[in-house]
């Protein structure tokens, strides 16, 4: 990952299963990699529950603590080189231009289709952008990329290719009041999913890295954007969603 790309900071929305298993890789390529910023930001504002147990690296002494300064003191331990900020806040249309500034590269891996929809078009207004998304149900799961270079799109957005994600039937949990959050199911998952979404989500992010120059510089690039699997079955399909 030699040479420079327009990017600041990196940041990771949702802090939940999938994030436990790519936090770590991707902090250790910002540091170890030349290009690439060195500045984390990590948003959520949910706090641990008892369904995370088992799945988050957690112990029940954090029950009920905030997600996003979790991880940020675990991250500035763990990396002391990387400048590591958390919002403790759910995203939502009234803060996403503060937390998402220009220059970020987004992982999205929430658990809601409103909130993909909303950091989907916050980084189309941006000149350059990468956005990974990953989510999952039991056993399937998804990682979609979606890259913008000198203000040129060159895959498609995630509602263009998902009409659920376009109207999404679900609301954003910051938008939500207390009791309508704890009304909501957990949703049951499965760790070694968790673990394919996130390893897709890095393996992807190293790919689209390494194809930039061609495609900061006008050429046509062929990439597999998507990704499609069942851990189940141990099936995996690619697919190139090209602008």
């Amino acid at each position: 990952m030699e040479g420079s790309l327009p990017f600041e900071q990196v940041v990771i929305v949702g802090l939940g299963g999938i994030t436990t298993h790519l936090y770590v890789p991707i902090g250790e390529l910002l540091v170890h990699s030349t290009g690439l910023p060195k500045k984390l930001v990590l948003i959520d504002g949910d706090d641990f529950s008892e369904r995370n147990l088992g799945r988050q690296g957690i112990s029940r002494q954090d029950l009920g603590r905030k997600k996003a300064e979790f991880y940020v003191q675990r991250m500035g331990k763990r990396f002391p080189d990387l400048s590591v900020m958390g919002y403790p806040e759910f995203l939502v249309r009234k803060n996403v231009d503060e937390f998402i500034p220009e220059r970020s590269i987004v992982f999205s891996a929430v658990d809601n289709h409103a909130t993909r929809l909303l950091v989907s078009g916050r980084v189309q207004k941006f000149k350059d952008s990468i956005l990974i998304s990953g989510g999952n149900e039991i056993w399937d799961g998804n990682v979609q990329v979606y890259v913008k270079a000198a203000g040129r799109p060159r895959t498609k957005p995630i509602e263009g290719i998902h009409p659920e994600i376009a109207q999404p039937a679900d609301k954003n949990p910051g938008e939500m009041s207390c009791e309508e959050r704890l009304a909501m199911s957990g949703g049951e998952q499965v760790l070694a999913t968790n673990m394919m979404v996130a390893a897709y989500m890095v393996a992807m992010f190293q790919d689209v890295v390494g194809a930039w120059p061609d495609w900061s510089n006008g050429k046509e690039v062929k990439r597999v954007s998507e990704v499609m699997f069942d851990a189940k079955e141990y099936i995996a399909a690619g697919y190139v969603r090209s602008v």
